[in-house]
């Protein structure tokens, strides 16, 4: 066993030195360092493939860039914090943490995201996580019954509620007030040192997140497209994944607690929220976050 821990120390180590070196690249760019930072499945990897086709840009994606939130232990063995946030051995996030310590250029880009839909697309990802497996794990060797239980007794819902306020604000000094335009239009910009953060909804139009992206990073609209990743429609397995969704959007309780929380308020507006507490248990949960987006663009 310890030649496994001394191994895999040393693989952890060598992916951070090729980070840190990538980032330092990323500095003589004109647009220089852009990191899709977000909670898992919040849009990060969409967010990142968008910025990888930018010419002048370096992408990085990171889920954790507080340092109280790293761990270099393997992550599948971490449990959550008490908050619901899960520590992250990203190579990545070191040399990120340090360049905004050093008050050095960066740009953090940031999506929000309806909680549970987050959760529902993160219990999947992390499954191998939440069961602690060495090895990936076969959904389809898993009985309904223990998934559905898995998700109701060890799944930290609470992760997507506490981000904003556990990181996103602790590694900006950034107080969450200044991101009340995204409920108001759909995202919002902030300046602190000489980082710049930029945080919209997941669920505008890709159209509209290309011309905010674009002007974040100075470039026309059109130069910036949003892949398409993690649907649900190309999972393997997509049978569970939807039956999955279906127990989820029948739970009342469960999405007032998830919609009652400060993180739905600060970035819905109101009339949204009851929309979907009235009729949640009617529409599958994706469906349900565009037509109450459309009703709150209306």
């Amino acid at each position: 066993m310890a030649s496994i821990r001394i191994g895999r120390s040393f693989r952890l180590r060598r992916n951070i030195a090729r980070e840190r070196r990538r980032f330092r690249r990323g500095q003589s760019l004109s647009i220089g360092p852009v990191i899709a930072y977000g909670h898992p499945r919040t849009a990060t990897r969409s967010t990142e493939g968008a910025i990888a086709r930018v010419s002048g840009a370096e992408a990085f994606h990171a889920h954790m860039l507080h340092p109280n939130h790293f761990t270099t232990k393997n992550n599948t063995f971490v449990s959550p914090l008490c908050s619901g946030l899960c520590p992250e051995d990203q190579p990545s996030q070191w040399c990120i943490a340090e360049a905004i310590k050093l008050n050095e250029q960066v740009t953090l880009v940031s999506a929000v995201r309806d909680p549970v839909a987050v959760n529902v697309s993160w219990f999947f990802l992390g499954l191998q996580r939440w069961l602690k497996s060495p090895r990936p794990v076969d959904l389809n060797s898993i009985p309904f019954d223990t998934l559905k239980d898995l998700f109701r007794t060890r799944f930290p819902h609470n992760g997507i509620l506490s981000w904003f306020t556990e990181e996103w604000s602790a590694v900006t000094g950034i107080e969450l007030d200044a991101l009340d335009g995204v409920r108001r239009d759909g995202y919002a910009t902030a300046r602190f040192g000489n980082g710049h953060a930029c945080v919209f909804s997941a669920h505008l139009p890709d159209q509209r997140k290309s011309e905010i992206l674009g002007s974040v990073l100075g470039l026309k609209g059109d130069a910036i497209t949003f892949p398409r990743l993690n649907q649900g429609s190309n999972r393997p397995s997509s049978e569970i994944y939807d039956r999955l969704k279906i127990l989820v959007a029948s739970d009342a309780d469960y999405f007032d607690r998830m919609y009652a929380s400060a993180y739905s308020r600060r970035f819905f507006r109101q009339t949204r929220l009851r929309t979907l507490e009235n009729h949640g248990e009617q529409l599958p949960i994706w469906r349900d976050v565009v037509v109450l987006w459309h009703l709150n663009s209306a």
